[in-house]
């Protein structure tokens, strides 16, 4: 999908806008010359993986939705690019020489704000990232596909930002998510029966209300979802 609209000249006529019409010489219309908009910069994320086709693929299906990649092959170049700021790093646990992706996500978890994280692998499942404590940061198997990829990315962005709007940080943050994304899924699931989805939760429906009106959630998004 592209991120920038097209814009379309229009001669302006000299009946509806009251000016004189261009004399002989042919003067440019109003508005001709003038810069086109600025476009919007790209978002930047880093990827650290040892696989380079991945990269390709991944580099590809994102640029296409706004972001620029830089890519990393080892914790080693993760650890040089991270004095820049990002805003989300794609992390494959498994890098083979260059190391392990849990060493990645320490020096992520030693920055001074939360960074949007999704953590990639071969062998991705709950087990798993219960070992590894991957507490609120989403465990995607490689082989999930692009769009889920994308998907999960986006919602990570989202998330980070509306932590970072109510001031949460840390283990704050981190609970906080996980209650809003068990919220989000029973939403999703109920198609935005908010009476359905507070059952689903536990909850009474008016503190389901509650919750939605902090995040700005409305039940009309959710409609369409419905499984």
């Amino acid at each position: 999908m592209s991120m920038h609209a097209r814009t379309h000249a229009r001669t302006a006529s000299p009946v509806r806008d009251g000016r004189d019409p261009p004399d002989a010489q042919g003067s440019a219309q109003p508005g001709a010359g003038e810069p086109p908009a600025p476009r919007p910069p790209l978002r930047r994320a880093l990827v650290v993986e040892d696989e380079d086709s991945w990269f390709r693929a991944v580099e590809r299906a994102v640029r296409a939705h706004g972001w620029s990649c830089e890519h990393a092959r080892s914790v080693a170049e993760a650890r040089a690019l991270l004095v820049r700021s990002f805003d989300a790093v794609l992390v494959d646990l498994d890098l083979g020489a260059g190391g392990r992706g849990e060493d990645v996500l320490t020096l992520l978890a030693a920055r001074p704000t939360p960074v949007p994280t999704v953590v990639l692998s071969a062998y991705a499942n709950q087990a798993v990232a219960n070992v590894l404590g991957l507490d609120g940061i989403p465990f995607l198997d490689k082989m999930a596909g692009l769009a889920t990829l994308l998907a999960t990315l986006e919602q990570e962005v989202g998330l980070n930002r509306l932590m970072t709007a109510r001031g949460l940080v840390g283990v704050f943050a981190r609970v906080e998510k996980r209650l809003l994304c068990t919220m989000l899924d029973a939403l999703r699931a109920t198609g935005g029966n908010q009476s359905r989805a507070a059952r689903r939760l536990g909850i009474p429906r008016t503190t389901l209300q509650d919750r939605m009106k902090v995040y700005g959630l409305r039940s009309a998004a959710f409609r369409r979802q419905e499984s």
